[in-house]
């Protein structure tokens, strides 16, 4: 499972008259249905629901930008209804993460331990959404890449590996974690 957490760079507005989740063409109306549909089925509870916007990078379910919401891309939009719940089960986790001050930039080692809590929450919640068998080896087999660039990242990715092994725990290091402020969507 491909998410992402982007940092600073607006890359979509969800708003505006280009039909990118606003629904401003039949594709776009019909993948907001869909994504409605997913949403209302995860039981989560947002302060701005999921939105459809195909400037998400292809390969990518959802991403969780920094003003803009949880954004659903292509990718997520034409997956199985189970596959898509979870993306945003996924998303969910980088919600949580982004609340309590414990996430990171992408493409750090914090961001790599980042998106193995959530693999580790698509695989715990993957009978319950009816993930199948293929979707389910496709999260599993990213978050073992997850755990070998951990291990490449030599002591810190050894102690990460050890700390969520033994412990479950997907907590980052100070030095870690990102300090940008909450985002506005994110504000009650």
């Amino acid at each position: 499972m491909r998410t992402r957490i982007d940092e600073g760079a607006s890359t979509a507005t969800g708003a505006g008259g280009d039909g990118a989740g606003d629904g401003t063409s039949p594709a776009s109306a019909q993948a907001q249905q869909k994504i409605e549909r997913a949403y209302r089925a995860s039981g989560l509870n947002w302060p701005k629901p999921p939105f459809y916007d195909p400037r998400v990078p292809e390969g990518d379910y959802a991403l969780t930008g920094s003003d803009e919401g949880v954004q659903v891309g292509n990718t997520g939009v034409v997956a199985s209804d189970a596959m898509l719940t979870s993306a945003l089960i996924a998303e969910d986790v980088h919600v949580q993460q982004i609340l309590t001050g414990n996430y990171a930039i992408g493409g750090t080692i914090g961001g790599i331990v980042n998106e193995m809590e959530t693999e580790y929450r698509q695989l715990d919640t993957a009978n319950t959404v009816g993930l199948s068998e293929e979707e389910y080896n496709e999260i599993n087999v990213n978050l073992w890449k997850n755990f070998q660039k951990l291990a490449d990242a030599g002591t810190v990715g050894y102690d990460y590996r050890m700390q969520i092994l033994v412990y479950g725990d997907f907590t980052l290091r100070p030095q870690d974690v990102s300090h940008a402020p909450l985002p506005a969507w994110l504000r009650k």
